[in-house]
């Protein structure tokens, strides 16, 4: 994959969320919902989420639509 932002060819790796579900948290989420198992909301049951890497630029781009729930 070509990163969108600088145009460098990206890295396909994975993010392991350590034994939670990977999850995504608005910025404005109260604390129970930010530093709790409770909140958030679900995008992949597995812990193991795929993305591509970019090393120049710094950036992860995930596609929500590997994420299999």
């Amino acid at each position: 994959m070509e990163c969108p932002y600088c145009k460098e060819k990206m890295k396909v790796g994975f993010i392991d969320g350590g034994r939670y579900s990977f999850k995504w948290h608005d910025a404005n989420a109260g604390l129970k919902e930010k530093y709790t198992v409770f909140g958030g909301e679900v995008l992949s049951c597995s812990r193991i989420v795929k993305c591509f890497r970019c090393t120049k630029c710094h950036k992860i781009i995930i596609d929500l639509y590997d994420c299999k729930l």
